[in-house]
């Protein structure tokens, strides 16, 4: 995997992606 950074940091990333993902469909 790519270098992950902290761990909230890449959870947040992944929430707001999938909150985006959601929003938009």
């Amino acid at each position: 995997m790519m270098n992950a950074r902290t761990y909230p940091e890449k959870a947040a990333g992944a929430l707001a992606a999938v909150i985006l993902w959601l929003t938009a469909v």
